[in-house]
């Protein structure tokens, strides 16, 4: 947006020049026309009016954007200054003539006056402006021309006729320029030369003013189409399994169930998928998301309306922002507005006039869980009549209450444009809601065919058990007929199964034995997850536990990468320093780096855990690791698995330790990849997990991470200088670390404090970090009621404490996870108490004759006040209240 104000006002001061220099051709026109003075004063008056109201264009000039743009700025100046000199000479004019008698005044002729030397050398001075701005320009064309058309190419199909025309105005601009401008050999150097006349220059200025209004809606809307997309938006749909081949037609296909009935059905807008834990429910969601037969059934509801889809996957194990209630919103609004960018304006008319005023700490747009169900409950009635299918998968994973979400469905359900497809467990909430319509399926009612299918397929596609088919065809039926029956349509038993068979056939197992082995399976799927635990090899138990609680711990997916640094005793299998210094471009040593650690992972958790590929995300960062399922999330929930976890990870080791140090040692040991600007946002969450996670460090066990954190911005700041001759202050290297987004220069209480990591830290809340660096009890005050935090939803940002600190509390009852979204969730009754004495003690010992510093922090729900602060003041009752602080070893969590 910032480059686009630029180039807007790059087109403004062009439009000024021209009109200046149609001012002076004009002037220098009336000064040599022998008419009467009469005439040339009225002429000469109505050359004035002009300029005076093109005037305006040069003065109103957005000072934020100027002072960006040294090279515009310096061509604003310069405009000033011609329109200075015009004003001055027809004031001039003016001035003169007045001196004269009446009658005298009628033989002051702009001739007489001898105005047509100045006139030319202002024309000609006007040329040369005119060259230099339409040069920048097109080099401000240029240089965006290809982000523009990245844009563009990110419009879907629908969007053709709006992405051809900006297309072919942005041609039409930049091979006009290139044809009105030639390159000449000056001094050495190669310059582009302007050869167009002023009336070229007016056309091409015409241009620009025309074309400018289309491509700053279209930069205004994809700032809010991209503001609503975050970085797990498809991840948990594309983790889900593809539908075996031949299994789930029946949802199209005859009577088995009626969702096909329902598809075309008038007066039916919700569908209810429904099943036990297990049985297939987000494979089927997605098999029927993405089956070119969903158009062709809907089209008949549609009949010849428009018709858009949108869909959104739950995902207990994931971010907060697949939990919860704004990543629904946010996911569902992205893909309709990105299918429909014209309402965009309609649907967020605010956001869209006033950009600027929404933009939260890290300069995007912030959007609040009430501003989202307002725009989707708007939307329908805004894109009527044209019709919207909606997909909602795991219901029972949304993170907030069931009743909120149901009331959200029910709202859409009441629209005669919209259906919805739902699904979720059995749970009381969701049989209240849609158990009495006739609009459902139970799928573990309907998938024996499915899992027949699937299980002989995969056995058969196996040389052995071909073999073994061949010399006991009925064993092999009994086995597949065998399974089928007792997984009671809980397809991730089967799948458990099948692999289980699959490894006996590689152990050469006779049909026998798979018989005896598939008799000694569990039954049960969290039998099964006991016994996958159970055999895994001794030797690989420590590191499987304290994979599974990081996993479970963590608030980010975890790259595959990032598990070289889990266990730093082992080492790195590459040099950091050296690690990826080609990137994009990968050599087979570096790619082997990632095949081993898949197959480390999957040899040491066994089936418990799956590697899934993120096709958008760069090489050598687009695999991640997650937990198989939701039930294996579940059984790990449990206590008594949670203790034997934590039991075979050895004495001393702590999760949220183990993310502080695997963060704070990746942006340590990756820092020199910050020049790659698809790998810097790894490096700002590496950078804002490891504050996250020493704020809980502090909460949880009452320390303090000071060395780590240190060492982390000092790495930063020794980079930086390494690769100049610059010496950077705090501020500036966080400003290159977030390409200028240092929000605390956007938030006036905040803009002189940010000197050093200690102040980021103090307005963060780490008081034990303060206390350690021993920065005052000011600063330990304002850390303990803190106007910053480190917020979690799809990555890590830094942002003001929330209007509404509750509204995103975690409900994850995973044991040892807290329920945090930010680090202002952290503070606890122990920490409120000593605030509360600390401030008491401080109060009591102020003495009233010194100078006082009053501070204003500002923070929402807690009722804190004001914090006056004496300078030079050392109350003795507040070292009783810091040494008690410290000897806090471990808080209530």
């Amino acid at each position: 947006m910032e480059a686009l104000a630029a180039f807007g006002l790059a087109a403004n001061i062009a439009q000024f020049v021209v009109m200046a220099g149609k001012t002076i051709e004009k002037t220098i026109s009336l000064s040599v026309k022998n008419q009467s003075l009469l005439a040339e004063n009225a002429d000469l008056e109505i050359i004035i009016q002009d300029f005076i109201e093109a005037v305006p264009i040069i003065r109103r000039l957005d000072e934020d954007v100027l002072n960006n743009d040294g090279k515009l700025k310096l061509f604003a100046e310069n405009g000033k200054r011609i329109a200075d000199e015009i004003q001055e000479k027809f004031d001039r004019i003016k001035a003169r003539r007045a001196k004269r008698k009446r009658v005298q005044s009628l033989f002051a002729t702009l001739k007489e006056l001898k105005m047509a030397d100045e006139l030319n050398s202002l024309s000609a001075r006007l040329a040369a402006f005119r060259s230099e701005i339409t040069l920048h320009i097109n080099l401000k064309l240029l240089d965006h021309q290809e982000q523009i058309k990245q844009n563009l190419n990110g419009l879907t199909e629908s969007n053709r006729a709006y992405k051809s025309r900006i297309e072919a105005q942005l041609a039409e601009l930049t091979e006009k320029i290139d044809s009105l401008t030639i390159t000449e050999s000056l001094n050495d150097a190669n310059e582009q030369v302007w050869k167009g006349t002023p009336k070229q220059f007016t056309e091409l200025v015409n241009g620009f003013q025309s074309w400018y209004p289309q491509i700053l809606d279209f930069q205004k809307t994809q700032r809010i189409i991209n503001s609503l997309e975050f970085s797990q938006i498809e991840e948990r749909r594309n983790a889900i399994p593809e539908a075996h081949k031949n299994t789930y037609k029946w949802v199209f296909d005859g009577d088995v169930a009626n969702f096909k009935s329902w598809l075309t059905a008038e007066d039916a807008p919700i569908y209810w998928v429904t099943g036990n834990a297990g049985s297939g429910k987000s494979t089927l969601m997605k098999y029927i998301r993405e089956n070119p037969r969903l158009s062709a059934r809907l089209r008949t509801w549609a009949g010849s309306r428009k018709l858009y889809v949108a869909s959104h996957f739950f995902w207990s194990a994931g971010t907060p922002m697949q939990q919860s209630q704004e990543g629904l919103l946010r996911t569902l609004l992205f893909q309709i507005l990105l299918e429909c960018p014209k309402l965009v304006q309609q649907v967020f008319p605010e956001q869209y006039r006033n950009p600027q005023r929404f933009g939260g700490v890290s300069g995007t747009l912030r959007w609040s869980t009430k501003e989202l169900l307002e725009a989707l409950i708007s939307l329908p009635s805004l894109m009527s009549p044209d019709c919207l299918f909606i997909f909602i998968d795991g219901l029972d994973e949304y993170s907030g209450e069931h009743e909120a979400l149901l009331e959200i469905i029910k709202s859409l359900g009441k629209l005669s444009n919209i259906k919805l497809c739902v699904a979720s467990r059995p749970w009381l909430d969701f049989i209240d809601a849609f158990e009495d319509s006739p609009w459902k399926l139970y799928l573990q009612d309907l998938t024996n065919s499915d899992i027949e299918t699937y299980v002989r397929d995969h056995l058969e596609s196996h040389s052995r058990f071909k073999h073994l088919s061949v010399r006991d065809e009925n064993a092999a039926r009994g086995l597949v007929e065998k399974i089928t029956t007792r997984a009671q349509g809980v397809f991730l038993w089967v799948y458990l199964v099948v692999k289980s068979m699959i490894r006996g056939l590689i152990n050469a197992d006779s049909m026998r034995d798979l018989h005896r082995r598939l008799d000694d399976l569990p039954q049960q799927l969290e039998d099964f997850f006991d016994r996958i635990l159970a055999s895994i090899d001794d030797f690989y138990k420590p590191r499987t536990a304290r994979v599974f609680l990081v996993l479970a711990h963590a608030r980010t997916p975890m790259t595959l990468i990032s598990f070289y640094f889990l266990d730093h005793e082992e080492g790195l299998p590459f040099d950091p320093e050296s690690f990826l210094l080609e990137w994009p471009a990968v050599n087979e040593t570096e790619l082997e780096v990632i095949t081993m650690k898949k197959r480390q992972l999957i040899a040491q958790c066994k089936d418990l855990i799956q590697i899934i590929e993120r096709p958008k995300d760069p090489i050598m960062f687009n695999f991640t690791a997650t937990f198989l399922h939701r039930t294996v999330i579940d059984f790990i929930s449990q206590s008594r698995v949670h203790e034997n976890l934590v039991n075979a990870a050895g004495a001393g080791f702590s999760p949220v330790t183990t993310l502080f140090e695997t963060n704070a040692r990746q942006f340590q040991s990756l820092i020199h990849l910050l020049p790659r600007v698809y790998l810097k946002p790894y490096l700002r969450n590496w950078y804002l997990a490891s504050i996250f996670y020493a704020r809980e460090i502090e909460v949880t066990f009452g320390v303090s991470k000071t060395q780590q954190l240190d060492q982390v911005n000092e790495s930063l700041i020794a980079y930086l200088e390494s690769r100049g001759m610059t010496t950077y202050s705090f501020s500036e290297a966080l400003s290159k670390l977030f390409d200028g987004q240092n929000s605390f220069e956007n938030i006036p209480s905040y803009r002189y404090s940010t000197n050093s990591f200690a102040d980021l830290a103090t307005h963060c809340g780490l008081h034990l970090y303060v206390s350690d660096k021993k920065k005052g009890v000011g600063k330990l005050l304002i850390s303990l009621k803190p106007t910053l935090c480190i917020e979690q939803a799809s990555g890590f940002s830094i942002e003001e404490i929330p209007n509404n600190p509750q509204s995103r509390r975690r409900l994850t009852t995973i044991p040892g996870r807290q329920p945090y979204t930010n680090t202002f969730h952290m503070f606890t009754e122990v920490e409120e108490a000593l605030l509360n004495e600390l401030e008491t003690a401080h109060e009591q010992q102020i003495r009233p004759i010194k100078p006082m510093v009053e501070r204003t922090s500002e923070i929402s729900e807690h009722k804190m006040t004001p914090v006056s602060i004496p300078q030079e003041v050392k109350p003795k009752g507040i070292k009783r209240v810091l040494l008690k602080l410290l000897r806090q070893t471990k808080h209530p969590a």
